[in-house]
């Protein structure tokens, strides 16, 4: 599963995980050059959909929880 929540921001699963990941940009070894878009792992959820969207809603105002 492969959810787009905005421009810098997804949600996607392995078997035991919701993940939430946020964009950044790679950037090349030797010349420093942004070559493509990445994503981070930032966050892991036992399964619950609606508990990683919480998350990533409390992520994006700066909310700590």
């Amino acid at each position: 599963m492969e959810i787009t929540a905005g421009q810098n921001r997804r949600i996607t699963s392995s078997i035991l995980n919701i993940i939430l990941n946020k964009k950044y940009l790679k950037k090349a070894k030797q010349t420093n050059v942004t070559t493509e878009v990445g994503f981070k792992q930032i966050g892991y959820h036992n399964n619950t959909l609606v508990g990683a969207s919480r998350a990533l809603i409390k992520k994006s105002r700066g909310v700590m929880s």
